[in-house]
């Protein structure tokens, strides 16, 4: 076995570019994916959620909404961003169309000094607001992004 040169690090996370919650804007904010969870999930599955990691640049730099605090004990601060993919990747070579009434989440949380996901799935869409996960209002703190419009005052 060679092992590297001293000095040389391995990776141990992917980074992509994220719309940034607090101001929407489309620069200066990465999160990261820990390439030991996308590994353990190429080698042991579910392949579908293997597969579904390659929609998590579209869902951090193109969501629809960005929710915070994920209404669990230590988690209060965590994201949830909200998309609705093109397609889904079944395999490397083929696309499909991505679960009819649902939206791709991604849960993002703040570690070790960076943003880290820590979760992705797939869940019903919201009725009544397209891009929304069904009981957003209910598993959420807030909707950070797009900012909620206020009510007008009477």
């Amino acid at each position: 076995m060679l092992l590297p040169p001293p000095g040389w690090q391995t990776a141990t996370y992917l980074e992509f570019p994220a719309r940034c919650p607090r101001t929407g804007a489309t620069a200066g904010l990465t999160v990261a994916v820990p390439l030991a969870m996308l590994e353990d999930l190429e080698k042991w599955g579910p392949s579908h959620k293997f597969w579904d990691a390659w929609l998590l640049p579209e869902a951090l730099e193109n969501p629809v909404v960005i929710l915070e605090g994920l209404n669990r004990t230590g988690y209060d601060t965590g994201l949830c961003y909200s998309c609705v993919p093109a397609y889904r990747l079944l395999d490397e070579k083929t696309r499909i169309k991505p679960p009819p009434l649902k939206v791709f989440l991604t849960y993002v949380v703040s570690r070790d000094g960076r943003e880290v996901v820590l979760d992705w799935e797939w869940r019903f869409t919201d009725l009544n607001r397209r891009g929304y996960p069904t009981h957003w209002q209910r598993d959420y703190t807030r909707q950070l992004w797009p900012p909620p419009m206020s009510s007008p005052s009477i």
